[in-house]
């Protein structure tokens, strides 16, 4: 289990670049826990043992998944979890209907955000 804020945003950041895909239901809705195996970026951060069906749905600014976050990483400061709500927007907001073009698109979509920390773009090489 992942208990570094930093490690567990490279980790997840990698994790869906590795999938290949986003993290949805049969509806195309994006899921903490999805089809195929899949996690979406905040997903990947949350470790089984603190995840619950309660959480999809609601955002990762909320206090339900906040609370979920503390307990594997420790407080986290408002520029964590902004950062987090960023990452799942990308994530959120890409095509999901042509998975062949998902991960240059999340790369790229990252890459052109001004708020994503420098380690964060480490992982995209």
């Amino acid at each position: 289990m992942i208990t570094n804020f930093e490690e567990g945003v490279k980790h997840a950041i990698a994790a869906v670049i590795k999938q290949g895909r986003a993290s949805t239901d049969d509806n195309g809705c994006c899921m903490y826990r999805g089809n195929f195996n899949t996690c979406c970026i905040v997903g990947h951060m949350i470790d089984d043992e603190f995840y619950y069906e309660g959480l999809e749905a609601i955002s990762v600014s909320s206090s339900e998944v906040e609370e979920v976050l503390v307990s594997q990483y420790g407080e986290l400061s408002t520029n964590q979890i902004l950062l987090l709500d960023r990452l799942q927007s990308i994530h959120d907001s890409l095509d999901k209907t042509h998975i062949d073009n998902f991960v240059e698109e999340f790369k790229g979509t990252i890459r052109l955000s001004n708020l994503i920390p420098k380690y964060c773009l480490e992982v995209l090489t």
